[in-house]
């Protein structure tokens, strides 16, 4: 009887520990777009106006974006259910040009921190390859150049898989404010 804590704190620490790791880069973030005015449009383009400032003063250019950079820790709950923690970066710059000589004369940086639990639904799990889908909700910080802002954040995706062992790369294809499109990466399996 005086044994069974001890037992019982084993077993919460052995499942405590995750199941998996895993690093990936995605790809365009969904919040890049809403915060710079749209996709693929340069917001020196759309700020311009028609009076003579708009027309021969600095300029901004594109707006780029490093893609989203995450790590995610997951949990085998049951065969077909995955839960995943997982923390993801981005980072998007643009340039103010000089209108007479076309030189850059300034920048601006932004940043977006995301944490995202994710419930994962696997629907094909075999010894070196696995489908499944999965949903995630959290909250995302973002920088837009001048302001910090807080945003829920979701991420849904339909199909993804992994192949290997214990090593392991995984690809995805899903949309929400962590990547729309696809994201792909590497693993490994405890």
């Amino acid at each position: 009887m005086l044994l069974l804590p001890v037992a019982a704190s084993a077993q919460v620490r052995e499942s405590s520990r995750p199941d998996q790791i895993r690093v990936g880069w995605g790809g365009y973030p969904l919040m890049e777009s809403l915060f710079n005015v749209g996709f693929g449009v340069p917001p020196g383009d759309y700020y311009r106006g028609s009076q003579l400032s708009g027309i021969y003063g600095d300029y901004s250019g594109p707006v780029f974006t490093t893609g989203v950079i995450n790590a995610e820790v997951s949990w085998y709950k049951k065969d077909w259910f995955t839960f995943s923690l997982t923390t993801a970066a981005s980072f998007t710059w643009e340039n103010f040009r000089d209108s007479v000589t076309d030189k850059r004369t300034g920048a601006d940086v932004g940043f977006n921190l995301y944490f995202v639990p994710q419930a994962r639904f696997n629907w094909l799990r075999r010894e070196t390859f696995k489908m499944y889908s999965s949903i995630g909700f959290g909250a995302l910080i973002a920088t837009d150049f001048d302001e910090v802002n807080l945003v829920p954040a979701a991420q849904l995706t339909p199909i993804g898989f992994e192949v290997g062992r214990k090593l392991f790369w995984f690809c995805e294809a899903g949309l929400g404010m962590l990547y729309f499109g696809g994201q792909f990466g590497i693993g490994y399996r405890f």
